[in-house]
């Protein structure tokens, strides 16, 4: 059996849907805890091959009919995905579905998180950011577009601080 797999006679289940189920609609058959991509991959195939339809939630309430719907077999709760990190490869920040906006944001300005990103967005300069090259790497193909922009809106380059996107 499925550690992860909640049905009705489980505790967990019962306080799942009392944060986020409709009471309008009969519950699921069952809540599925994901920790990871793997465990959402192997959630939905396994709905599928039940027949089950199934929806996703990462913790919040939906009194919309997405998740209380009385089609719902499975819900998926992601809420247990919260990191918050650096994906070095895609160079881009990573927010996984369960944080909150409040979790992002403290996770986002933690210091030693913000020298990390640095650290890993500017390597080939120390972690210092640098007008150039750093800057277009880390906008890719925006950073012309935001070029425009900064020189439309502030010519005169009032909103600026190290990090600005320079005006030429």
């Amino acid at each position: 059996m499925n550690p992860n797999r909640i049905g009705p006679d489980d505790p967990r289940y019962r306080a799942i849907l009392d944060r986020q189920f409709n009471e309008r609609f009969p519950p699921p058959d069952y809540v599925r805890i994901a920790t990871s991509t793997e465990a959402v991959v192997a959630a939905v195939s396994d709905a599928v091959s039940e027949g089950r339809r199934l929806v996703v939630t990462s913790g919040g309430h939906c009194l919309e009919g997405f998740v209380s719907d009385p089609e719902v077999g499975v819900i998926v709760d992601v809420s247990p995905m919260k990191r918050v990190y650096y994906d070095a490869r895609h160079r881009a920040i990573a927010i996984e579905a369960g944080a909150t906006v409040g979790e992002a944001f403290k996770a986002l300005h933690e210091p030693a998180r913000v020298r990390s990103f640095y650290r890993d967005l500017f390597a080939d300069s120390g972690g210092v950011p640098v007008p150039g090259d750093a800057y277009e790497g880390a906008f890719k193909e925006n950073y012309p577009r935001l070029q425009h922009v900064k020189a439309r809106w502030d010519p005169r380059n009032v909103f600026h601080h190290a990090l600005s996107i320079p005006v030429d």
